[in-house]
């Protein structure tokens, strides 16, 4: 059975609010509202939180910088843009291909699909511990909501080295690479396929390499959408996260242990594993006028489910970032909510299957 924190299926229901300008999201701001999914799945009830949007001075010379009516803009793209970016281009891949990219801290299996459209960023997958791109997002990614999307953009799943289904066992003496290393080798991904920027989708660890990639890269990365993403080093919460979920989520261990038995290297898993806990603090900080920090320059899309153990981190990263104007949005589904988010970026001629709601107040 699939439990209420699993977000890399299409079942994922949610809801997400953007607080006032200047003031931080707080665990008790932060509102849940159960909605019932449509499959076998129970009652599920979830928390979007939107930050970091573009800065609010409109750039005429730029569509994807928005004004004040940022949430409307992402609803009401002029038809001749969306026509302007549907030029006829070539896409880069006809349908599904892996591949083995050869990077500066060793292999990586990456797996190609959709279709580029001229200057648009491709979307980058990240998956999280236990799993790898077909177990954490092809539920997601073969859903019909974020097929429409794929029509529009190339996708590019990365499974993180001997992740992959059926990957064989590293050599002796192999060191496997840190979290800093991983988000290093993104760079040699891209340029093997001919990608200049991406908009990063990562759960979990991927969600941590995709951050680091960002602050790394900034030029490279036009967004990213981070599900449970915990921005700290590791922790005495990490263990007791993990120890209250074994005791509380038999289903849902179970699982995941006949999927770990079955599907992965276990040995390699191990490796993944203690590469995750070796992780340094991101050290990010919220802007500051006349200060130098260190911040993802980039809209950023914050998921976290709302009986997660990343809640509280989720809500700490969220602190560290730059706030976002009163707007309230109701999409159905996570796909409805990526879908908003590209479009807020300038980007994707989806037609929506319902009529969005006027924002509203928040309530405190």
């Amino acid at each position: 059975m699939i439990k209420d924190r699993d977000l890399h299926g299409p079942q994922c229901m949610a809801l997400f609010k953007l607080l006032p300008s200047g003031k931080p999201v707080t665990k008790k701001d932060t509102q849940r509202t159960h909605l019932s999914s449509q499959t076998e799945t129970t009652s599920m009830c979830y928390t979007l939180i939107v930050v970091n949007s573009p800065d609010p001075d409109s750039d005429p010379q730029n569509p994807r910088v928005r004004g004040p009516q940022t949430g409307y803009q992402l609803l009401t793209m002029s038809t001749e843009f969306q026509d302007a970016h549907l030029a006829e281009v070539k896409p880069l891949v006809e349908k599904e291909e892996e591949q083995d990219v050869e990077t500066v801290h060793g292999s990586v299996r990456v797996t190609m699909c959709g279709t580029p459209r001229g200057n648009r960023p491709a979307i980058l997958t990240y998956h999280d511990i236990g799993l790898n791109h077909k177990t954490c997002f092809n539920p997601l990614f073969n859903f019909e909501d974020m097929q429409e999307i794929t029509q529009h953009f190339a996708v590019c799943h990365v499974d993180a080295p001997g992740q992959q289904d059926g990957a064989p066992s590293f050599q002796a003496g192999y060191v496997y690479p840190s979290m800093d290393q991983l988000a290093e080798m993104i760079p040699g991904i891209l340029k093997q396929f001919g990608l200049k920027t991406i908009i990063g989708m990562g759960t979990g660890a991927g969600a941590y390499i995709l951050t680091r990639f960002a602050l790394n890269h900034a030029d490279m990365v036009e967004g990213l959408v981070l599900i449970n993403v915990n921005p700290c080093a590791e922790g005495w919460m990490d263990w007791a996260a993990t120890k209250e979920e074994i005791h509380s989520n038999h289903d849902l261990i179970y699982t995941y242990r006949q999927h770990i038995i079955n599907d992965m290297n276990q040995t390699n898993l191990h490796l993944f594993v203690n590469s995750y806990n070796s992780r340094r603090d991101l050290e990010i900080e919220r802007p500051v006028p006349g200060v130098n920090v260190v911040t993802l320059q980039c809209p950023v899309l914050l998921v976290v489910g709302d009986s997660s153990p990343a809640v509280d981190a989720v809500v700490e990263c969220n602190s560290k970032l730059d706030p976002t104007r009163t707007t309230l949005l109701k999409p159905a589904k996570l796909a409805e909510a990526f879908k908003y988010f590209v479009q807020g970026m300038g980007y994707t001629a989806v037609r929506m299957h319902y009529e969005p709601e006027l924002p509203a107040e928040v309530e405190y």
